[in-house]
């Protein structure tokens, strides 16, 4: 075996002779990746720099992930339909593009024990070089931000996000600091991208940020028979009591170590296939975050040389400290049969001294694996079969995963929840949690633990969508330690299709925080995506309502073309917003980073009455109101429609005393018994006539002086309105 493992190496390092090519003639670059076998492994943005989809810098790439520009202002072409939850608040999208790239995914959420009115979301801004956080201090109501991170000096941009308060109020965020580095042994050259561990704080509520510490270093070095890479992915942040003080806190800081070791036959040179490590470790400070301990092995670790079918791996940690100051790690283990394909493991330990030292591994169950992607979108949803954990106020602890329900089901993707009551040594069986009636799937879980006891799970989930592509965000909780659950409820308010965002990847994790008075929850939302300009938003909505975007109007009644002024607030930030008059959009505005807008408009030329004023900004927000036009087009119309029924009525009048001189005048003709009577009587009446005659011509007069003065109104209105 150990011969065919050697064999195999040997060919890989020979097939790699095409990638070496001479600088000069004293040194030979080796252009390869060298972080290239494990990319599958890494972080998502890591994982899609190193295939190539540089969403920092360029859209070069044939396949380019966001080749579009964004959809230009203007009328609506699309805006998404909201359908209230029927439990959750409306959807807030609460970052905000800050450069050419429409992206933010990922994200963390933390809530201050001192102020569970401030919040915190950490996320990936790929506007930025790095993550960035996002606060409120009402609860969720209102955000400011970004405030990014950066990273350190001499690297190119930083990686995945994790957020935790101490019980001071002080809020650490974790992350990934990423650059290039090459190195030399003898006459070969090689590089890639290392990324270290580290800590940014903020004392404020997230305000304002320290600059970052680092925790722990990933590197590339050489030495003369093989050339090793570290790189140190995917950092989790854990506070809480430390379990020698009860009184102050200590800080976990978890992450996976890739190590990479290629050897090198310097006398041609070749460069031969890596034997990989990954590990699970971590680091911890007792003062705040000031200094860090050295790495602590908290998983076993797994090796193998790239091209083995058959590899174990383990990634994706996530600690949790209980309130007797025990740390639990739960993370993913794939077993001998290696990722996706067979079973792997969520697994557990803890650990009574401070992270000094952890208990053997518990398997709390073998599970069927995913797929990469869950078909037929192509997002990578692996990451789902990373356990989320939280613990309760009395030692219990609950742990949530995605897997799929059998070998031979047409479902690809369920939830199921597990629990220990005796502080993680033993486990309960498996509770599939989402009740949908479909084969659709369910991914990316998310877990959290109120102070009364109550679990909270929230999940992506596409049971409405036949096709299996768009994504809702769902919700239950069970107050009874996992024995009994509420039906699952839907948070999101319009459906997201990760094919309007970047495709391939939609963040790792989501978040659910819980208090015993409201539970907040964010997401990766793509409903402001189109097929031709795709984009990505942070969703955000918690139990307790927010509220509803609202317009005022002024003046709220008068003419028709007349100049109006509309006020709008609680509106998307920084985003379109469209204005609608009746059945007609009339004008578009733009909401500050406060949501908020001011937009002058003329009314249109209507008829009298109440009008319906709408505001829709591009996520589907809306507010309205009322104008009442007191002079319009119909006031007009009514006005010149009274002078011609006057006219008529006169008119009838002169006809009908014309028709009474008629008769008159041939009684008088057959009848009068002497002429200069007759002449008498009809000199009368033709003088009576003469007379109504008249009168029609100036009431004729008069109407049109009356159409005159309209006309020169209409004008006016009209020169007002250009």
């Amino acid at each position: 075996m150990k011969v065919l493992v050697m064999i195999s190496v040997v060919s890989m390092g020979l097939a790699m002779i095409g990638s070496i090519h001479a600088m000069d003639e004293h040194a030979i670059i080796y252009d390869k990746r060298l972080l290239d076998p494990v990319a599958e492994l890494l972080s998502g943005p890591v994982w899609l720099r190193i295939r190539g989809y540089d969403i920092y810098e360029s859209f070069t790439r044939s396949e380019s992930l966001a080749s579009a520009p964004a959809q230009a202002p203007g009328l609506p072409i699309r805006i998404p339909y909201r359908e209230p939850s029927p439990k959750f608040s409306r959807n807030l999208l609460i970052s905000i593009d800050v450069g050419r790239i429409p992206y933010q995914a990922e994200t963390c959420l933390a809530v201050n024990p001192r102020d569970p009115d401030n919040l915190v979301i950490g996320l990936n801004d790929y506007g930025f070089y790095a993550p960035s956080a996002y606060v409120s201090m009402d609860g969720g109501e209102t955000w400011s931000g970004p405030h990014p991170m950066v990273p350190l000096q001499k690297d190119d941009f930083g990686s995945d996000v994790s957020l935790a308060f101490d019980r001071n109020g002080t809020v650490y965020f974790a992350y990934m600091s990423i650059g290039w580095k090459w190195v030399r042994t003898l006459n070969v050259v090689v590089g890639d991208e290392k990324a270290s561990i580290v800590v940014s704080k903020s004392v404020d509520g997230g305000e304002t940020w320290s600059a970052p510490r680092v925790v722990a270093v990933g590197d590339i070095y050489a030495k003369e028979d093989e050339v090793v890479v570290i790189f140190l992915d995917r950092p989790r942040i854990a506070v809480g009591p430390d379990p020698f003080d009860k009184g102050k806190d200590r800080i976990y800081v978890t992450y996976t170590e890739f190590v990479l070791r290629y050897p090198l036959i310097p006398e041609y040179p070749y460069i031969m296939a890596p034997l990989i490590s990954t590990t699970i470790k971590l680091v911890y400070s007792t003062d705040g975050g000031k200094t860090w301990s050295a790495p602590k092995q908290v998983s076993p670790t797994f090796s193998y040389w790239a091209g083995e079918e058959r590899r174990r791996v383990v990634q994706g940690s996530n600690p949790k400290v209980a309130e007797d100051g025990r740390l639990y790690v739960a993370y993913y283990d794939s077993l001998n049969d290696g990722p996706w394909d067979g079973l792997f493991a969520p697994t557990i330990v803890w650990s009574d001294d401070g992270g000094e030292t952890f208990s053997k591994p518990i398997h709390v169950d073998h599970l069927l694996e995913l797929d990469y992607e869950l078909p037929p979108t192509l997002f990578r949803a692996w990451v789902s079969m990373m356990p989320q954990i939280d613990v309760g106020p009395n030692g219990e602890v609950y742990l949530v995963v995605a897997a799929r329900p059998g070998m031979l089901s047409p479902d690809d993707s369920d939830i199921f929840f597990y629990r220990s009551l005796d502080r993680g040594k033993t486990w309960s069986s498996a509770k599939r949690i989402n009740d949908d009636e479909t084969t659709r799937d369910q991914f990316i879980p998310a877990i959290a633990v109120s102070p009364n006891g109550t679990i909270h799970v929230a999940w992506g989930d596409r049971r409405h969508d036949p096709k299996d592509v768009e994504y809702h965000i769902y919700y239950t909780k069970s107050s009874d330690r996992g024995e009994t659950w509420i039906r699952n409820v839907r948070v999101t308010d319009s459906p997201s299709n990760p094919n309007f965002g970047l495709y391939l990847y939609i963040g790792d994790y989501w978040s659910i925080e819980a208090t015993d008075k409201d539970v907040y929850i964010a997401w990766t939302d793509t409903r402001l995506g189109r097929p031709e300009s795709p984009n990505m938003k942070i969703g955000f909505a918690r139990s307790g309502h927010i509220p509803l975007p609202t317009i005022l109007i002024s003046p709220p009644a008068g003419a028709a073309g007349q100049k109006v002024t509309i006020i709008g607030e609680n509106f998307i930030p920084d985003k379109e917003v469209y204005i609608q008059v009746g059945d007609a959009y009339v004008s578009v505005a733009r909401t500050d980073y406060e949501g908020k807008f001011k937009v002058d408009i003329f009314m249109p030329m209507l008829g009298e009455g109440p009008y319906r004023v709408r505001a829709i900004d591009v996520s589907g927000n809306r507010a309205e109101g009322y104008f009442y036009a007191e002079f319009g087009m119909d006031t007009i119309k009514k006005t010149l429609r009274k002078h011609e029924e006057s006219y008529q009525e006169m008119l009838d009048e002169i006809l009908k005393l014309k028709k009474g001189v008629e008769e008159v005048a041939k009684k008088i003709e057959a009848n009068s018994s002497s002429r200069q009577e007759l002449i008498s009587r009809i000199e009368a009446l033709r003088s009576e006539v003469e007379s109504l005659t008249q009168l029609t011509h100036i009431l004729a007069v008069l109407l049109i002086i009356s159409a005159a003065i309209i006309a020169l109104i209409m004008i006016k209105v009209w020169r007002m309105r250009k």
